[in-house]
């Protein structure tokens, strides 16, 4: 009695299991650089929060610094000096805000490009 069908069909089997395993290591090659792809899109969206607070409040507070600026203007046409000195009280703090959180968003960037370049490295 010969094994060669047997042989055959266990020759046949362990192919299939090759191929099943090749199969299932690109698998779990795609699944890892997946999970990857959503860590960096989920520290993105961190990232772009953090940096997104202090840019709102500099556009804020530039805001309220023009309309400032206007009413200064409208205020030295008048003999109300106090009204300017409140006015200009105001632009001087919204001006060390706006630096702060200007330096806020810097520190942030210059922060995540140096992280960026330590694991590039």
């Amino acid at each position: 009695m010969s094994n060669e069908p047997l042989e055959k069909k266990i020759a046949e089997q362990g192919e299939e299991i090759r191929k099943i395993k090749s199969e299932l290591h690109a698998m779990q090659l795609r699944l890892m650089e997946s999970e990857k792809l959503a860590m960096v899109g989920q520290l993105t969206a961190g990232i772009l929060h953090e940096i997104q607070n202090p840019l709102n409040f500099v556009n804020n507070f530039s805001e309220l610094n023009a309309e400032h600026l206007q009413e200064l203007d409208g205020a030295l046409n008048s003999p109300e000096t106090e009204k300017q000195r409140l006015i200009i009280k105001d632009l001087l703090q919204n001006t060390e805000k706006i630096s702060h959180h200007g330096k806020r968003a810097e520190s942030i960037v210059r922060n995540m490009l140096m992280h960026t370049r330590k694991s590039a490295g």
